[in-house]
C-alpha cells in the first residue's frame, strides 16, 4: 500500500516539475505533444496503481474474512472438545472384576510386591480392597499400599496410606506403620517431622520391635 502511494506521488511530481519546465525562464518551448504524451503516460500508471490498490484492498477484505471463520472454526471445536471431556468424566468407572480366592489373590500381591513390581503390587492391593476383602487383611493391604508407594518413591502417597491403617480399631500394622510415616518423612527432607513422628511410635508403641530402631534413629536427628 505504501509503495503505490508512494508512487502516486512520483507521478505527481514528475507532472508538475515537466509543466514547470515548460513554463521557465529558458525560452526553450517543450512541445504540446511531448507534454500530452508524458501526461497520458503518468495517468495510465496511476490507473494501474490504482487497479493494484483496489485489488489488494480486495485480497486483504479476503484474508480476514477467512481468518474470522476459521477464528469462528475454533471456537466451535473447543466447544465440542469441552463438552466432551464433560460427557466422559460423567461415565462411572467399570466395577472391579471379583477375586476369585482373595487370600491367592493377597499372596500374589506380596510376591509382586517382593520383586519389586509395586506398580503392579498396588493395583491388586487395591483391588482387593474394592472387593471387600476380609476384615483382617483390609488394614493389610492398606499398609502394603503405602509400601508400594514408599517403594516407588511416592512418599507423600505413602504416608497417606500409611495413616489410613489406623482407622482399623484392631491392626498388627500400627507400629509399622507409624515408623514407615517417620521414614517417609526423611525420605522427604523433613527431618523435623520425622523426629516427631520417631517419638509418637516410642510414645505410644513401647512394647514394639521397632523400639531400638526408633530410638537409634532419634538419637542421630537430635
Amino acid at each position: 500500500m505504501k509503495n503505490i502511494v508512494l508512487l502516486l506521488n512520483l507521478a505527481a511530481a514528475a507532472l508538475v516539475a515537466l509543466l514547470i519546465a515548460g513554463c521557465g525562464s529558458s525560452g526553450q518551448s517543450v512541445p504540446l505533444e511531448r507534454h500530452l504524451s508524458v501526461t497520458d503516460s503518468l495517468q495510465r500508471e496511476i490507473s494501474g496503481a490504482k487497479s493494484q490498490n483496489a485489488s489488494l484492498t480486495s485480497r486483504i477484505a479476503s484474508l480476514e474474512s477467512d481468518k474470522r471463520l476459521q477464528l469462528t472454526r475454533i471456537a466451535e471445536l473447543e466447544s465440542s472438545v469441552t463438552f466432551l471431556k464433560a460427557q466422559i468424566a460423567k461415565i462411572p468407572p467399570p466395577a472391579p472384576p471379583p477375586v476369585a480366592d482373595p487370600r491367592l489373590a493377597y499372596q500374589h500381591a506380596l510376591e509382586l510386591f517382593r520383586s519389586k513390581q509395586y506398580s503392579q503390587a498396588a493395583l491388586e492391593f487395591q483391588s482387593l480392597l474394592d472387593g471387600g476383602i476380609e476384615l483382617k487383611l483390609q488394614d493389610n493391604c492398606r499398609y502394603w499400599l503405602g509400601e508400594c508407594a514408599f517403594g516407588s518413591k511416592e512418599y507423600a502417597k505413602a504416608i497417606e496410606q500409611f495413616r489410613q491403617v489406623f482407622a482399623y480399631e484392631k491392626s498388627e500394622k500400627k507400629d509399622e506403620s507409624q515408623l514407615m510415616i517417620a521414614r517417609s518423612c526423611l525420605k522427604m527432607g523433613k527431618p523435623e517431622q520425622a523426629k516427631i513422628e520417631y517419638q509418637k511410635l516410642i510414645d505410644t508403641f513401647p512394647a514394639t520391635p521397632y523400639l531400638k530402631q526408633a530410638k537409634e534413629q532419634l538419637a542421630k536427628l537430635k
